[in-house]
This record gives structure tokens, sequence and C-alpha cells, in this order.
């Protein structure tokens, strides 16, 4: 009987190691009303931009301005076509949570043209606070999705890199130093706008 339970239990662990997967969507708006449905954190993120004008999600993906733009007073979010599945999602969350500090980078762009930001690597390190939140959030999402379907797709898992997560539980946030590190074609970005900013 030992034996029979032991075996049980070894195969309802194989089941959920190999389980859970996010489902296939066929467009980023289902994926954004799945994550509406399963996350509240994301819920919280999508509703408090509808009270503010809402976001567009869109084929279109970025303009120098990277995957969350606004175009003709449109606040738009636009993933690359390249991203697929779990990674996809993935992108989908941060770049909703991007959008939600949208009045914080607007504030550091605004103190950058009174002159209270010196020079660019300041610049950047500031607009890299408002994005290291927006990962922190995608973090939190991860982990509500994680509890609802019992365990994340390894992409979700990977998404910062493989840090040796084989769930959520093993995953680790990447600190700011960390993070820095994998974005520094961003940063560069925010440094070659500190010129046009000051304009």
């Amino acid at each position: 009987m030992k034996h029979i339970l032991l075996s049980l239990a070894v195969v309802l662990t194989a089941c959920r190691l190999t389980a859970a997967e996010f489902p296939g969507f066929d467009s980023d708006i289902n994926a954004d009303l799945w994550l509406k449905q399963n996350s509240k954190t994301y819920q919280k993120m999508a509703s408090n931009l509808d009270a503010d004008g809402g976001y567009l999600l869109t084929k279109a993906t970025a303009t120098e301005n990277g995957n969350f733009y606004n175009a003709q007073g449109r606040r738009c979010i636009g993933i690359p076509a390249d991203q697929t599945g779990a990674r996809r999602v993935c992108h989908l969350i941060l770049h909703v949570a991007n959008a939600t500090h949208e009045s914080a980078t607007k504030a550091v762009d605004a103190e950058l043209r009174e002159g209270g930001i010196k020079n660019a690597d300041e610049f950047a390190d500031r607009l890299f606070d408002t994005f290291y939140l927006a990962h922190a959030e995608l973090y939190q999402v991860l982990g509500e999705l994680d509890a609802k379907l019992g365990r994340l797709p390894a992409d979700a898992l990977n998404y910062w890199g493989d840090r040796g997560a084989q769930t959520y539980r093993d995953l680790k946030m990447p600190s700011k130093a960390e993070l820095k590190a994998t974005h520094q074609a961003t940063l560069d970005h925010w440094r070659s706008w500190f010129a046009k900013q000051r304009k």
C-alpha cells in the first residue's frame, strides 16, 4: 500500500510540474481579458488605465519610444511579433504595468525640462526606477497566475533569463543592478533622450 501511495505521489508531482500552460491566445485582446479574470493585480492596473483614457492593443510595435507609446493622443501597447506564448503574455503584463506609471515618467520629463535633472545618467536612472516597479508588478502578477494554475510555464519562469527556477517559489525577482545589466540598450536609449527632452 505504501508503494502504491508513493507511486501516486510521484505521478501527481510530475503532473503538477508539466501540466500548466497559459492558454493559446489568438490575440492580445483575449490574453488581456484572461489576465483580468485571473489576476487581481492585473485587473486593478487595467481598471486604473481604463479610468484614465484606456489603452489600445495594437499590431504595430514599437516606435522609438518602445512597446508602450502614445499615438495621436491614444495610449498604445504593441508587442513584437517574434514574442509568442508565455513570453508574449509576460510582455503584455509588463507593458500594461509600464503604462500605469506614465504620469511618473512625464513628471521626470518635466523635471528635466525645468532644469532639475543635470545629466543623462541621472535621467536614465530616474526612468529606470519606474521601469523596475513595472517588473516588480509583473512578478506579482506571475505569483497570482501560479496560484491559479498550480504552476507557471517555463517561458514565464525564465522571462528574466534562466535563474534556475523550477517553480514560482524558486523564482527570485532580479535586483535593480541585475536588471540594469540586462537592459543596457534601454538605458542608452533613455540617455539619448536627455538632449531631446531638454529642448
